[in-house]
């Protein structure tokens, strides 16, 4: 008897028969890529600006999970932990185009050379959210935390990497503490 339950579900199996699997659309698909990218720019400003202090980023499920309830009339205001960045797609012509990429690079510079941040979660939406006066839309948002504003007084001065309290990582980046 048990021999024959054995290969009715071998044959089951065999024949392409099983039962669903429901798995949740991955919110964000290019989440180590986006996080390796990030870290690049973080090492290269703190190259630049020689911040010593500068964290790595890591990704962060419950920022993805914030990220994920935002819509196109609550993504402009920050949290109580984290800041949002949103990424338009384009639609308009070129010198809209670039407007809206110097806008991104301005706010992706501000964020990115915060040294403090050390989380980053990101969610691409089922809707897009017009940008009023463009022909461009927020297709993405991607929140950056713990810190919620630039403190110029956060920044320790000296070789990338030369001021960690945590060691420092093999990107030339500090490690970041997690609870």
């Amino acid at each position: 008897m048990h021999l024959f339950i054995g290969l009715f579900f071998l044959i089951l199996v065999e024949n392409g028969f099983s039962a669903p699997i429901i798995a949740k659309r991955d919110t964000f698909p290019e989440k180590a890529h986006l996080v390796k990218q990030t870290n690049r720019i973080r090492a290269e400003i703190a190259e630049k600006k020689q911040i010593a202090n500068m964290q790595e980023v890591h990704w962060d499920t419950d920022l993805e999970k914030i990220a994920e309830g935002l819509r196109c009339d609550n993504y402009k205001n920050p949290g109580a932990n984290y800041m949002i960045l949103a990424y338009p797609a384009f639609f308009g012509n070129a010198t809209e185009k670039k407007y809206v990429i110097e806008a991104m690079v301005n706010l992706d510079y501000h964020v990115n050379s915060i040294p403090g941040q050390s989380k980053i979660g990101c969610y691409l939406p089922d809707i897009v959210c017009p940008i009023p006066h463009t022909r461009t839309s927020i297709v993405s948002f991607c929140l950056v935390g713990p810190k919620t504003s630039r403190d110029d007084g956060d920044i320790k001065k000296g070789a990338p990497g030369s001021q960690c309290p945590n060691g420092k990582a093999a990107n030339g980046l500090c490690k970041a503490y997690y609870v």
